[in-house]
Protein backbone atom coordinates (compact mmCIF):
# COMPACT_ATOMS: atom_id res chain seq x y z
CA UNK A 1 0.00 0.00 0.00
CA UNK A 2 1.70 3.26 -1.04
CA UNK A 3 1.89 6.02 1.44
CA UNK A 4 2.43 9.57 0.69
CA UNK A 5 2.97 12.47 4.16
CA UNK A 6 2.51 16.04 3.50
CA UNK A 7 3.20 18.86 4.68
CA UNK A 8 0.07 20.39 6.54
CA UNK A 9 1.36 23.72 5.53
CA UNK A 10 2.57 23.88 2.09
CA UNK A 11 1.57 20.94 0.54
CA UNK A 12 5.18 19.37 0.43
CA UNK A 13 5.98 15.81 -0.02
CA UNK A 14 7.68 14.93 3.16
CA UNK A 15 7.23 10.86 1.95
CA UNK A 16 5.85 8.99 -1.09
CA UNK A 17 6.78 5.27 -1.53
CA UNK A 18 5.48 1.85 -0.70
CA UNK A 19 7.18 0.69 2.78
CA UNK A 20 5.05 2.40 5.90
CA UNK A 21 7.07 5.18 7.28
CA UNK A 22 6.28 6.38 10.89
CA UNK A 23 5.12 10.22 10.97
CA UNK A 24 7.67 10.34 13.74
CA UNK A 25 10.90 9.30 12.14
CA UNK A 26 9.85 11.88 9.48
CA UNK A 27 9.53 14.68 12.19
CA UNK A 28 13.17 13.26 13.30
CA UNK A 29 14.80 13.75 9.56
CA UNK A 30 13.62 17.23 8.74
CA UNK A 31 14.67 17.82 12.37
CA UNK A 32 10.95 19.24 13.53
CA UNK A 33 10.08 21.43 10.48
CA UNK A 34 9.25 21.23 6.83
CA UNK A 35 11.96 21.56 4.67
CA UNK A 36 10.17 24.25 2.16
CA UNK A 37 7.99 26.54 3.86
CA UNK A 38 9.48 26.05 7.68
CA UNK A 39 6.03 25.17 9.44
CA UNK A 40 6.47 22.79 12.36
CA UNK A 41 5.65 19.49 11.57
CA UNK A 42 4.42 17.17 14.32
CA UNK A 43 2.06 14.48 14.11
CA UNK A 44 -1.35 13.81 15.47
CA UNK A 45 -4.13 11.20 15.00
CA UNK A 46 -6.75 14.05 13.86
CA UNK A 47 -4.82 15.31 10.93
CA UNK A 48 -4.36 11.79 9.74
CA UNK A 49 -6.20 11.11 6.06
CA UNK A 50 -6.52 7.62 4.66
CA UNK A 51 -7.81 7.50 1.26
CA UNK A 52 -7.80 4.83 -2.13
CA UNK A 53 -6.06 5.89 -4.93
CA UNK A 54 -9.61 7.14 -6.50
CA UNK A 55 -10.50 9.51 -3.48
CA UNK A 56 -7.34 10.73 -3.28
CA UNK A 57 -7.49 12.45 -6.74
CA UNK A 58 -10.64 13.48 -6.24
CA UNK A 59 -10.14 15.13 -3.06
CA UNK A 60 -6.45 16.08 -4.09
CA UNK A 61 -7.28 20.36 -2.63
CA UNK A 62 -9.03 18.37 1.05
CA UNK A 63 -6.35 20.03 2.86
CA UNK A 64 -6.88 23.26 1.26
CA UNK A 65 -10.30 23.41 2.27
CA UNK A 66 -9.95 23.16 5.94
Amino acid sequence: MPQKILCSGCGCVLYNGEILKSPQDLVKKYEGKCPECGKRLDFSLENVHIEDNESSEKNKNYRNTK
